[in-house]
């Protein structure tokens, strides 16, 4: 029996609900942000570029799923005591996922994992990947202690095994960030086709703690605009913390709790 990691630095993918912990911590996490400005040549001017937009941002990572337990691995899934669960005749990695699925949680609730569990562990994280691809859905991408919370969609997945350690799988994968894309509706006025000036505005993955802490440099209206998306909510804010804030709302001093209601 190995004891789990306690590792602060996590990734978590999460999909409509369901959560897998990425059991072994990349050597390296590479976030690309692009530009895509257009470049022209003016006449007597020389060349320049008209800012646009930046690509959607992406974010990869390579590592592998163990099949048997590491002291600096991290595991979120249970298979203790795991029966037929969807009783389909064979106890496997499909019992775990309908489990999963069926209580809603990836059951952090053990601190050690036998040798059984760890071999059936990267066939389950391959099966929450891939089924993502099917489901055509996207994810939220979590990775602890960086302050990265965005919502994507999986571009790529590979996965191989090779000699010398039989059930692990190594593994490369890609995110690109998502948009929530709404098609705009045409309408007809004079006999003139009519577009509404409505842009896609991409996900707001900032999840809103219950409390803050108030840093140096920190605003009323700026927090109102991060959590609520809309500065003019920052009596949200004060109408509950008046008392640990005082008459002014524009002064909030480092180091006060505030709820965020």
């Amino acid at each position: 029996m190995t004891p789990m990691s306690t590792n602060p630095y996590q990734i978590w993918i999460e999909a409509q609900g369901e959560k897998l912990l990425i059991p072994v911590n990349p050597q390296k996490v590479e976030i690309k942000v692009s530009g895509n400005n257009q470049s022209v040549t003016l006449a007597e001017l020389g060349e320049t570029s008209i800012l646009q937009s930046p690509k959607a941002e992406t974010l990869s990572f390579s590592s592998f799923f163990p099949a048997k337990p590491l002291p600096f691995a991290q595991y979120a899934a249970s298979l203790d005591n795991l029966s037929d669960f969807n009783s389909d005749g064979t106890v496997n990695v499909r019992d775990l996922a309908a489990r999963a699925r069926a209580q809603g949680t990836n059951f952090v609730t053990t601190d050690t994992i036998s040798e059984n569990r760890a071999k059936v562990l990267p066939h389950y994280c391959i099966s929450f990947i891939s089924d993502i691809f099917k489901r055509k859905i996207p994810v939220r991408v979590y990775i602890t202690m960086c302050n990265f919370i965005k919502f994507m969609s999986v571009e790529s997945f590979t996965y191989s095994q090779k000699g010398g350690d039989v059930g692990s799988y190594d593994y490369s994968i890609s995110f690109k960030e998502y948009q929530d894309i709404k098609i705009r509706q045409v309408t007809v006025q004079n006999g003139k086709a009519v577009v509404p000036k409505k842009t896609a505005a991409r996900i707001n993955a900032v999840i809103k703690p219950e409390t803050y802490i108030v840093k140096a440099g920190d605003s009323i209206y700026d927090l109102a605009k991060k959590y609520y998306g809309d500065a003019s909510a920052y009596r949200k804010i004060y109408d509950v913390n008046k008392r640990f804030i005082g008459s002014n709302p524009n002064r909030i001093k480092p180091g006060t709790v505030l709820i965020l209601p």
